[in-house]
């Protein structure tokens, strides 16, 4: 690895502490920890951006957040629960009550709607209806595979969100020495940004860009290649992953 490459990759890296300052730090831990429905927003806040554009992704999350609060789901969620409104064979039932809210409110994607239903089941089997602290938990023990598993299984979910929330969640809670080399791949979110960047490094094969679904074991092989490099500068691959994605959002330009 050349010297100009470590150069470029520590800039990247810097951006992941910038990346930092402005999408973590506003989040108070300990309220997060005890409190289920900031807990819950703080996964919106990352749920939501399935590829839609980010202003969209956006206004969908506010608008599904706001009809949740108007209809006082912490206090009906058990009754949805017993009467089978969070049942995957009754999510599109027409009088599903949040399906009714969330239409309502114009969260008009199908796909954002039974996201967060299936989150809303999810949650009710959870310590405190907690999923930050549940996260938290789990990756401590070593457990951060069956975090990702049980976030992959919610509909509309997948790879990249669920390894997005996962990755925000270790770096705000400072979780990485409790994770191994190889189960750092469920921290590694795989978007076009980060594709770019990795592509402009070197660090992958050009072939990745050209695709635009990639296979399980393409994803796998990209996660592996950020990792492998990180370590070997012994820099972390999610201040990595985080300083690619804030370098392709904003359009910094990295290569001078």
């Amino acid at each position: 690895m050349n010297a100009n490459m470590e150069q470029k990759i520590k800039q990247i890296i810097e951006k992941g502490h910038e990346y930092k300052k402005k999408w973590l730090e506003q989040y108070n831990i300990n309220t997060l920890l005890t409190d289920w429905w900031e807990a819950l927003k703080f996964y919106f806040d990352r749920s939501f951006n399935r590829g839609q554009r980010d202003s969209l992704s956006q206004q969908f999350k506010e608008r599904a957040i706001e009809a949740l609060h108007k209809f006082k789901i912490w206090e009906k969620l058990e009754d949805l629960k017993i009467n089978g409104w969070l049942d995957k064979v009754n999510f599109d039932n027409n009088e599903n009550p949040l399906q009714i809210v969330l239409r309502e409110a114009g969260v008009n994607n199908r796909g954002d709607r039974l996201m967060v239903i299936g989150t809303l089941s999810f949650i009710l089997n959870l310590n405190e209806r907690n999923i930050i602290k549940w996260s938290v938990e789990e990756i401590k023990n070593g457990k951060i595979k069956e975090v990702y598993k049980q976030l992959d299984n919610i509909p509309y979910i997948g790879d990249k969100l669920a390894s997005f929330y996962i990755r925000d969640v270790v770096d705000l809670y400072e979780l990485e020495p409790f994770i191994s080399s190889d189960d750092l791949i469920f921290t590694q979110p795989i978007d076009t940004w980060v594709r770019q960047i990795c592509s402009k490094l070197g660090i992958i094969s050009e072939k990745f860009l050209t695709k635009q679904n990639l296979s399980k074991s393409e994803l796998l092989e990209i996660k592996q290649a950020i990792i492998r490099t990180c370590e070997r500068l012994k820099v972390s691959p999610i201040k990595f992953n985080q300083g690619a994605w804030y370098i392709g959002f904003y359009g910094i330009d990295f290569t001078k």
